[in-house]
């Protein structure tokens, strides 16, 4: 049985918030991301649950959400698991799912480097997907790695016209597809009746009423789909000698807008439904990975380091390095500024036109407006949702005196309905900043697993 993490009402909230109210003993669970990708979250994610210790397979997140409710950690974050997917041609010629918990090809960090390096070490990538040898699929099937479960592919195919499309389904489609009850593991009834109990009294309260409540959509890899035998063939024919592999992940839960497929799986309707998604992991999806400490059959569930903001309302005295070239407090910059909590900071200075980078560098000690806001207006190269300018562009507009600057709400300008310009309003300061120290950046503190366990709580 895992352990719990109960949510209660916190008295200084507003009605309806939470907190949630961590049992006494330490931690024993831990959420590792990483931006940096797999790599890094996997190292960390082993370094905290030491020698014994294991990263968690997807029948462990399932544990954890069962001894949990929506609200709690093991809900409210994805995870990329250590289980895993093999997708070919059985020993028979017949196209076949292997679903395998922690054991097989991908169980250690090697063979999910040697799985996933046919994508990555592909520098025009053209080629898609994870694979292993047949050879190595043939030994799954067996049962040479251990247990797993061996689903028929053209059974799975034939319960919908898109089966691995990220469609919802509900807790009875689930008890009748084995390949959705495999990538659960042995608690997926428990799980399925117990998810869909919850998502009922979430329809109830926002007036919703359907028959039976969805709750998961089951996905496969977008840039390697065995959506159907069409598909499937296309890609045995693309690497022959191979089969199709990949981690599987579970999404947090989400309040989904979907289509749902009726139950003669031809006439669909719209749904709003709380809901989460299991899908295969590509390699250059993000990574969130739960590692596991031995001793206890209870897991107590942290979820790794908050946003870079948090640690630095928190723990700010923890954050700052050295820098020996600065002064203890100078004027001499052009600075964009950030506010975090109470304080101000300076930003990291970007290079040329980017987007701002939101994070912190030095401390400002002294700040006073300069002058009335501006208009600034830049041209939008690329994308418009991202809004990328050079410094130097601001600085043009700054009156005399000023070495800092604040940016409003940015608005779109169109021409013939085309974007074409970014318009916001700009704030001037003078500032002093305390330069003689400046804030680890948040790619060192990812790096730094020593760091991370002093800044989690």
């Amino acid at each position: 049985m895992v352990g719990r993490l109960y949510a209660t009402q916190n008295p200084k909230k507003g009605k309806g918030d939470t907190v949630t109210q961590p049992h006494k003993a330490k931690p024993n669970a831990m959420a590792f991301y990483n931006p940096q990708g797999f790599v890094p979250a996997f190292k960390q994610a082993k370094a905290f649950a030491g020698k014994g210790g294991r990263v968690a397979t997807l029948p462990d997140i399932i544990e954890a959400r069962l001894a949990s409710k929506p609200g709690d950690v093991p809900w409210e974050s994805y995870f990329t698991s250590m289980s895993a997917e093999y997708v070919g041609l059985s020993k028979a010629g017949h196209p076949i799912a292997i679903v395998a918990h922690g054991i097989g090809p991908m169980a250690t960090l090697d063979g999910v480097l040697a799985t996933y390096e046919h994508e990555f070490r592909d520098k025009n990538r053209d080629r898609r997907g994870g694979r292993i040898t047949q050879a190595e699929f043939l030994k799954l099937e067996s049962g040479e790695y251990g247990e797993v479960d061996v689903i028929s592919l053209e059974s799975t195919w034939g319960w919908r016209e898109y089966q691995f499309s990220g469609h919802a389904i509900t807790c009875k489609e689930i008890e009748e597809e084995p390949l959705w009850q495999a990538r659960l593991g042995n608690r997926w009834l428990e799980y399925a009746r117990y998810h869909a109990a919850h998502a009922s009294e979430w329809e109830r309260k926002n007036s919703l009423d359907y028959p039976r409540p969805c709750i998961l959509a089951m996905d496969g890899a977008n840039n390697c789909s065995y959506n159907n035998r069409e598909m499937f063939d296309h890609w045995m024919k693309e690497t022959p000698g191979t089969a199709i592999a990949h981690l599987l992940s579970i999404g947090q839960l989400m309040r989904s807008h979907h289509q749902y497929y009726k139950y003669d799986y031809r006439m669909m309707e719209n749904r709003t439904s709380l809901a989460s998604d299991v899908s295969a992991h590509e390699w250059w999806n993000g990574t969130r990975l739960l590692g596991i400490q031995p001793g206890s059959n209870d897991l107590i569930v942290h979820p790794g380091l908050p946003p870079y903001h948090e640690l630095v309302k928190k723990h700010l005295d923890k954050l700052w390095g050295a820098n020996p070239k600065g002064e203890r407090e100078t004027s001499n910059g052009f600075w964009h500024l950030l506010k975090i909590g109470k304080q101000n900071f300076t930003e990291y200075p970007k290079q040329g036109e980017q987007m701002d980078l939101g994070e912190p560098e030095f401390l400002v000690t002294a700040i006073k407006r300069v002058g009335t806001p501006q208009q600034f207006r830049t041209t939008i190269g690329g994308y418009h949702g991202f809004v990328k300018y050079g410094i130097n562009e601001v600085r043009r507009l700054a009156p005399h005196g000023a070495n800092a600057y604040t940016v409003g709400e940015f608005e779109i300008e169109s021409t013939d309905g085309n974007p074409t310009h970014h318009v916001a309003p700009v704030t001037f300061y003078k500032v002093t900043a305390d330069t003689s120290r400046r804030l680890v950046r948040m790619n060192h503190i990812y790096r730094d697993f020593e760091l991370i366990m002093k800044l989690v709580d």
